[in-house]
Formats: C-alpha cells, structure tokens, sequence
C-alpha cells in the first residue's frame, strides 16, 4: 500500500517537475524503503530511509517550495497504512548524546525522528524531565501494538520497543520450564513468581503472566516505561501496582506486613520504579510472595551487573531459572555459555554460604538453552541463555 501511495502522489506532481530537478519517479520508488512497521497509529520507517540524492533533492525542494506538497506526500503514505503519524526509527544509543562515556540508563530513543502528525510536548521541554508529571504523560503521543495476543502500549519519543524481540516474547510463553513451574505451583498449591529486572513496558513480564505465572514482580527506572508498563497491563486486564520507593515504600512499611499482603494479594504485577540494586531489600518485606522461579535479565549487551542479586533472589526450595540476555559473537556463543555456567556456579555457592547452606551438596547449575534471538550488530548475537539452578 505504502508503493501504490508513492506512485499516486508521483504520478499527480506537476508536468516536467522531476526533469527539472534531475530526477525520475523510477529513482525514487528505488530508494523507497521496502520495510515498514505500524504501531497504531504510528507508520514507523526504517533508518536511512529518503537517504538517496534523488529523495534529499526531492524533500529539500518541497521543504523550501511547496510545503503543502510535501504534507500531501506524508498524509498520503500515513493514510495508506491506516496511520496519523509517521516516524523514522533510529538504533537506540548505548550512550547519550551529550555525553559519550555516560550509559543510556533509561534505553531512551533520542534518534527517533517524527515527520508527519503531533507527537506532544519533545523531552525537553518538561519541567522535570526525570518526574513527567501525569499531565505530561497525557499530553505525550501513546501507539500501540499487540503480539502474540498482548497489548502492549508506549510513547515513542520517550520510551523504545524491539519488534525483534516477538521470537523471544512466545518463546517465554511457551517454554517448558514456565510450565513446569505453573504446574508445581498448582500442585503445591503455592504458586509461581517471575521477576524481570528489566521490565521495560512490559516485553517479557507480560509473556510470563500471559503464561499463567501467579505474580511478575518488575523493576524500571525509566518512569515512562512504567507508564506504558501500567497502560499495557490494563489493556490486557491484569491489575498493577507501582511502588516509587522512598516515601512510598516507607508507608507501606509503616502499615506493617499487611498492608504488603494485601499488595500482593490484589494485583498480578508489583512494579518498582527503581533500580534493581534494590532487589533484595523488596523481597524481604514480601513474605507472602508464591515462589520465585523465574528471572529474567534483559538488558544489553550485558546483564553482568545484576547477576549476583538475580542469583541471591530465587528460592531453592524449587528448580529455578536465569534468562540471561547478553550480545554474543557468533563464533564465541558456545564458549560464553559456558563462562557464564561458571560464573553463576560461583555465585550461586557464594549465596549458599551467605544462607549459612552445610553439609554435603552438589549444587546443580547448567545451561539448558541457548536462544539466538536476532542479530545485533554483523557477527554479534543477541542471545538469550537459560540457565537451570
């Protein structure tokens, strides 16, 4: 649809106007780009896209000359799709822009680049932009999407989404030591818990509870995140709550163990707005929580930084599960698998001694899976390494 709306728009330009600018309607439907992805209502275009000369030449001249031309064009490829707005994607930067050697904590997409529609208020603008107030989340521009039958909702100039990442979402939904978790959980009539110490908007802790696990307990600390975290989770009918921390912690402490009883009892996540540093020092309030078997660490290029609590926070009176994310040569996947074997070994005997574990035992720890979700960059891997404990 969007090649059809190209050419229609080509065909009704003024007689002779490309010939004057030294162009073809063939030339530009060749450096059209041929993927696309729409989150309603949102048509999202690939990177580089209108990077040709032809297209450079064609938009610097409607810019300048014939800006009405040039919305007619954006408002046709948009309607094409069923689309409002329209965007160019930009690989989410590892760093941020002012600063080289400072981490992208929050997965920002500062290289999203809107074309067409309003996208609200730009991030610069907030009066505080690490606390949008709820003003500032209603003003912002909201798309959506639903994979493997979850909504999932966020806002693109403030928050990114991997739609190669939906391999991996079913993988979790269908995997067999969810289930077997589920059903022990039944069984025993304890239940399961998932912790994603990533959770973003949702990619993964949605798949667990879509799975049926009983409790997905998230951190993030990109507070956007968390409200796309909050918004998808309605959308699909499960109950959230969000705790910020500080203060808001402090009240529920204050209320005693109930009042965590009854957070616990009512809602199907419990999302921390803060780092996952803090991991530990949740869980001890949280006595009532069904059995932690899963985590989950999504976080690129690697989830190193957060292994000793993720390894600290299963309970062992179970099988439990690490999923661990890290970007991976091709040729070193294997090798790595089993560095990361080891190391989780070390810790793992390292937290057995902390719980004052004696006598003789063979901790087991292995690598049951390796899932190679997509690539990242040529010869590197995103992958996904499940680890069994």
């Amino acid at each position: 649809p969007l090649v059809r709306a190209l050419e229609k728009y080509l065909e009704a330009m003024p007689e002779g106007l490309l010939e004057a600018l030294e162009m073809s309607s063939g030339a530009l439907l060749e450096g059209f780009p041929s993927a696309y992805s729409v989150y309603r209502p949102m048509l999202l275009l690939p990177a580089h896209s209108f990077g040709s000369e032809a297209w450079k030449r064609l938009l610097a001249f409607l810019e300048q000359n014939n800006s009405a031309s040039l919305q007619s064009l954006w408002h046709s490829l948009a309607s094409s799709v069923g689309a409002t707005h329209i965007a160019i994607n930009n690989p989410i930067p590892l760093h941020t822009p002012s600063n080289k050697e400072e981490e992208n904590i929050l997965r920002s997409p500062v290289g999203l680049v809107p074309l067409y529609g309003d996208f609200g208020p730009p991030p610069s603008s907030l009066a505080n932009p690490e606390k949008p107030s709820q003003g500032d989340f209603d003003k912002a521009f909201w798309v959506s999407t639903t994979q493997n039958g979850i909504h999932q909702t966020w806002a693109p100039m403030y928050t990114m989404f991997s739609r190669g990442n939906i391999t991996e979402k079913a993988r979790v939904m269908n995997m067999e030591s969810v289930k077997t978790a589920i059903e022990e959980g039944k069984n025993h009539s304890r239940g399961a818990t998932a912790i994603d110490l990533y959770a973003g908007i949702g990619y993964f802790a949605f798949s667990y509870k879509k799975a049926g696990v009983d409790k997905v307990i998230c951190f993030e600390l990109n507070p956007w995140s968390v409200e796309g975290l909050q918004r998808g989770a309605g959308m699909n009918w499960w109950n959230c709550a969000v705790v910020q921390g500080g203060l808001e912690r402090e009240a529920y402490l204050m209320r005693g163990g109930e009042a965590w009883k009854e957070l616990i009892e009512d809602n199907d996540f419990i999302i921390f707005q803060e780092s996952n540093e803090r991991v530990l020092e949740e869980l001890e309030w949280m006595h009532n929580l069904p059995p932690i078997r899963h985590i989950n660490l999504g976080l690129l290029p690697s989830s190193r930084a957060s292994w000793e609590n993720a390894v600290a926070s299963l309970d062992y009176a179970e099988v439990c599960w690490l999923h661990i994310h890290e970007n991976i040569g091709a040729g070193e996947i294997e090798r790595r698998a089993e560095e990361i074997e080891t190391e989780i070994l070390l810790i793992f005997q390292d937290v057995m001694k902390e719980r004052g574990q004696k006598g003789d035992y063979i901790p087991a720890v292995e690598v049951e899976h390796v899932e190679k979700v997509k690539t990242f960059a040529p010869g590197v891997w995103h992958c996904v390494v499940d680890i069994r404990i």
